[in-house]
């Protein structure tokens, strides 16, 4: 554990790939359930968002390599991660976000807080230096 109460490989999934608690929802329902196949409608009715997020979220981790999409009509994804180091990461973002919810939702926000935020980036450009 860290200073923000997140194991490495925790974080380093946040930073890598996650950029809102959607996505991170989406991902903790596919992996907690990899015996399921879901459609977009089905983890809809769960996440609750909107069904064009849900699917792009969906063909997202799939080019990521983290869902397996089936040819079938309505698709269906399921967990199945063919990058294996991003199995013990994803195990133990499950296990942090049952522990900390708080701890990861921070950090989620955090990253996003500081990358590319154009409302931050344009009253940085506006910041007074010292000379």
């Amino acid at each position: 554990m860290t200073d923000e109460g997140l194991p490495a490989p925790v974080r380093q999934l946040i930073e890598r790939h996650l950029t809102s608690i959607e996505q991170m929802e989406i991902l903790l329902l596919l992996a907690k359930n990899p015996e399921v196949s879901f459609t977009v409608q089905s983890v809809y009715d769960v996440i609750l968002s909107t069904k064009l997020s849900v699917a792009a979220w969906l063909e997202y981790f799939v080019q990521e390599q983290i869902v397996q999409r089936t040819d079938e009509t309505p698709a269906r994804y399921q967990f199945a991660p063919n990058r294996m180091e991003l199995r013990p990461a994803i195990e133990a973002l499950v296990e942090s976000y049952q522990a900390r919810p708080v701890r990861v939702i921070e950090a989620i926000y955090q990253r996003c807080s500081t990358e590319g935020d154009p409302a931050r980036m344009f009253a940085a450009a506006f910041r007074l230096r010292k000379s």
